[in-house]
């Protein structure tokens, strides 16, 4: 639990403070997502699942700088981590730059996630161990729910998408859901 915390005070910090001050050198953003990426890979991903897909969305999507009206901006990143706020995610001035680590590990992820639990599953049903874990079907779950809203531009689309010629025109035709027909095994 205590680590849960750390690790969603510490995406927090990176997404909320660090990646939108403009000030930030685009190495240093670039180790940030980095992180980011060890800690959703490392099994302690809600929080930072949520920022990979806060960075791949539009930029249209995004939320405005915060306002002094709204409670949740009056919160420091760690009291908002503490009381499970998840605020929206401001303007990123590196967000180009960093599309290009960020997609491609978004869509490894997700995928080796859905493989790991269909896995785990079929190992089920075939009476060879327990239940998935309760934390990976809701890992799949919060997943699940980002790819329902992500909208993607073509930059992210372009970047996410496998190499294969018929698989990128695949996810360029889906528009702004190329970032799901990415995910396809049939198309990796």
């Amino acid at each position: 639990e205590d680590v849960g915390l750390l690790s969603q005070v510490f995406s927090n910090l990176l997404m909320q403070r660090l990646l939108v001050c403009t000030k930030t050198p685009i190495a240093m953003a670039e180790r940030a997502v980095g992180l980011l990426q060890v800690l959703v890979r490392d099994g302690m991903g809600s929080p930072s699942l949520r920022h990979f897909f806060a960075l791949c969305e539009t930029e249209v999507a995004q939320a405005p700088e915060p306002s002094e009206d709204r409670e949740d901006a009056k919160l420091s990143v760690a009291s908002a981590a503490a009381k499970g706020v998840q605020a929206p995610v401001a303007r990123i001035p590196t967000r180009k730059a960093l599309l290009s680590t960020a997609a491609p590990a978004l869509v490894d992820y997700v995928r080796n996630l859905f493989t790991r639990y269909l896995q785990e599953e079929e190992a089920r049903q075939r009476g060879g161990s327990a239940s998935p874990a309760l934390h990976q079907a809701q890992e799949v779950r919060l997943a699940l729910n980002h790819l329902i809203r992500l909208e993607a531009d073509e930059a992210v689309v372009a970047l996410a998408a496998p190499n294969a010629e018929k698989a990128q025109m695949a996810c360029q035709l889906a528009g702004k859901k190329g970032l799901v027909m990415a995910l396809l095994p049939q198309l990796s």
